[in-house]
C-alpha cells in the first residue's frame, strides 16, 4: 500500500505570480545527476523549506534558480519573467547560499556599505535601516567583525541580503554551525520575514526547525522531487505513531516481524513505528495477543516523520 501524499508540486492561486517557478530544471556534472527534471513553484508569500538527504541536490537547485549555475536543461523563471544572466530581476532578490566573505578587521556597518557600494549602486538607495532593525544587531553593529559571534554573523549576513529590501530570500542552510539560541534567533527572523510578506525559499537537514518556520515544503531525493505541498498536507500524510509499552524489547521483535510497517526504532521511553497498510488497532490487538501491555498509543504528525516515511518510500 502506498502512502497517499500531494503530487510534487505547490499550487499556487490561479491569479497569482510566484516568485520562483523552475520547469523540467536538471543539472549534470559529468556522469553525476545533481538535479533530475524538477519542476517546482514557490507560492507568494510562502516560507517554502526544500528538504532532502545529503546529495538530493537541494544547493545545486537554489545555485540555479540564482543564476549561479547554469542548467543542463529547462528554466527558471523569478516574477514571472525568464532568468537570464545579469537580469535585473535579481535586484529583487536576497540570498545567502555561501558563506559570507567579510573583512574581519572591518565593523559590521562598514562591511554591509562596502558591499552595496560594490555593486555600483549609491548608498542612499540602501534600505540600510530597516535591514538593520530586522537583524537586530543593535550597538553591536559598529564592532569589527572578527569579534562576532557565528550567530551574530550570520545576521549580519541576513541584514547584506536584505539591504535590497527584497520580494524574495533564498537561504541555503541558513542556521548551520550556529548554536541552539543563535538559530531560535535566526529562525524567529525568517518567521518575522514571511509574517511581513517576503516569500522564503531555504534549505536546511534540521527538519525540527523547519517545521517550525515553513509553511511548505518540497523533499528532493536522487536529484528527483519526490513530494510537495503545504507542511500541515505533508505531516498529515504519514503514518507515524509512538507507543509507550511495558516490554520494549519483546515489543521490537514483534513489530519488527509484522508486514505493513516500514520502520521500527527505539524512541526512549518508547518505539516510534512508520505504518504501511497495517492499522494502529491491529498493532494493539497483536502487542496485547502477545502478552505485552500497551500503555499509550498516539498517532505521530511532524515532518521529520513525513520526511522519513517519502524518502524511504522512494527507495523502494
Amino acid at each position: 500500500m502506498t502512502v497517499a501524499r500531494p503530487a510534487p508540486t505547490v499550487a499556487t492561486a490561479p491569479d497569482a505570480v510566484p516568485p520562483v517557478a523552475v520547469e523540467h530544471l536538471t543539472k549534470r556534472f559529468g556522469d553525476i545527476m545533481a538535479v533530475d527534471d524538477l519542476t517546482l513553484e514557490v507560492p507568494p508569500g510562502s516560507v517554502l523549506g526544500l528538504l532532502g538527504p545529503n546529495g538530493a541536490g537541494k544547493t545545486t537547485a537554489l545555485r540555479m534558480v540564482l543564476g549561479l549555475v547554469h542548467p543542463t536543461r529547462g528554466r527558471t523563471f523569478l516574477f514571472g519573467q525568464p532568468l537570464r544572466p545579469g537580469s535585473p530581476l535579481l535586484r529583487r532578490v536576497g540570498s545567502i547560499v555561501e558563506r559570507p566573505g567579510f573583512v574581519p578587521h572591518m565593523t559590521g556597518i562598514d562591511n554591509l556599505k562596502s558591499f552595496w557600494l560594490s555593486g555600483g549602486q549609491p548608498l542612499s538607495e540602501a534600505h540600510l535601516d530597516e535591514a538593520l532593525e530586522i537583524a537586530g544587531l543593535g550597538p553591536a553593529i559598529h564592532r569589527k567583525v572578527r569579534t562576532y559571534s557565528k550567530g551574530m554573523q550570520q545576521r549580519l549576513a541576513l541584514a547584506q541580503a536584505l539591504l535590497n529590501s527584497p520580494e524574495l530570500l533564498v537561504l541555503d542552510e541558513p542556521t548551520v554551525g550556529l548554536d541552539p539560541q543563535e538559530m531560535r534567533e535566526v529562525r524567529e527572523l525568517i518567521r518575522r520575514l514571511g509574517r511581513e510578506g517576503v516569500t522564503v525559499l531555504l534549505s536546511s537537514h534540521i527538519l525540527a526547525e523547519l517545521e517550525q518556520v515553513c509553511t511548505h515544503a518540497a523533499v528532493m531525493n536522487h536529484g528527483r522531487l519526490v513530494a510537495a505541498g503545504r507542511v500541515d498536507e505533508l505531516v498529515g500524510a504519514t503514518r507515524s505513531v509512538y507507543m509507550e509499552v511495558d516490554d520494549p524489547g519483546r515489543a521490537l521483535e514483534l513489530l519488527q516481524a509484522m508486514p505493513g510497517i516500514t520502520r521500527v526504532e527505539r524512541q526512549p521511553p518508547g518505539i516510534s513505528l512508520q505504518l504501511n497498510g497495517t492499522e494502529r488497532k491491529q498493532i494493539v490487538a497483536a502487542l496485547v495477543q502477545g502478552g505485552i501491555g500497551v500503555e499509550t498509543v498516539e498517532a505521530r504528525h511532524r515532518l521529520e516523520d513525513a520526511f522519513i516515511g517519502i524518502v524511504e518510500e522512494d527507495e523502494v
